[in-house]
């Protein structure tokens, strides 16, 4: 046999067992690193989402109590039906909105309080005391 002829049969293409169990702990150590901070991000964004339905819930309220009161039905503790759907209708969230009262205050009426249950089941209740939203 010629010495080019060795070279190619001596010439082996490929990984040995060894690099590629290295390879393998390597991916597995940067995964275990990576996969819990991508948990922080999703679970951020879904707090993030709700935040952003509770403001659309109190929002709409707002409108709701403001063509309410334009029109001259408004009434100190109104949470009637008509008055919930007009909500829900408006902030168009997936929730259900559960209550909303009604209060006045020297003739001008505000939202007092607000209750809403995200399609997860977690409980908000918006309080004008405090002025935000607190997970039951």
């Amino acid at each position: 046999m010629t010495k080019i002829q060795k070279l190619r049969k001596n010439n082996k293409k490929g990984f040995t067992l060894v690099e590629l169990l290295v390879v393998l702990v390597i991916i597995a150590i940067l995964a275990a690193a990576v996969v819990p901070s991508m948990l922080g991000f999703i679970d951020k964004a879904k707090d993030e989402s709700v935040s952003a339905e509770c403001r659309n819930v109190l929002l709409a309220a707002d409108v709701q109590l403001n063509e309410a009161y334009g029109l001259g039905i408004v009434e100190d503790g109104i949470q009637d039906e008509t008055f919930i759907a007009g909500v829900a209708q408006i902030a168009d969230v997936e929730g259900i909105i559960n209550s909303v009262t009604v209060e006045s205050k020297n003739g001008h009426p505000y939202i007092s309080a607000i209750n809403y249950t995200t399609t997860g089941g977690s409980i908000y209740v918006y309080n004008s005391v405090t002025g935000g939203w607190s997970k039951a």
